[in-house]
């Protein structure tokens, strides 16, 4: 959510995210069963920058559009791994 409220794309120079997933009993892993529930986090979503609307107006055409398919791919891609967990 917090993502989608941006007002402009933004450039993600580069993002890393971890997940941790926690397992009760982590010596009987064989005994896990798929319905079993585990726990998940997700967590540092680092980011080099954050354009303002005042920036992304200044921009060339072109570069607008490459923001806004990256920022498309790039949102689809959180919601997928948010999805799988």
């Amino acid at each position: 959510m917090a993502c989608e409220n941006f007002d402009v794309p933004q450039q993600w120079v580069g993002s890393s995210l971890g997940i941790c997933v926690n397992v009760k009993d982590f010596d009987n892993l064989e005994k896990i069963h798929e319905n079993d529930l585990v726990e998940v986090n997700i967590f540092d979503w680092g980011r080099s920058e954050l354009d303002l609307k005042e920036d992304f107006d200044k921009l060339p055409s072109i570069e607008k559009q490459q923001r806004i398919v990256y920022w498309d791919k790039y949102l689809n891609s959180i919601l997928r791994i948010l999805l799988e967990c």
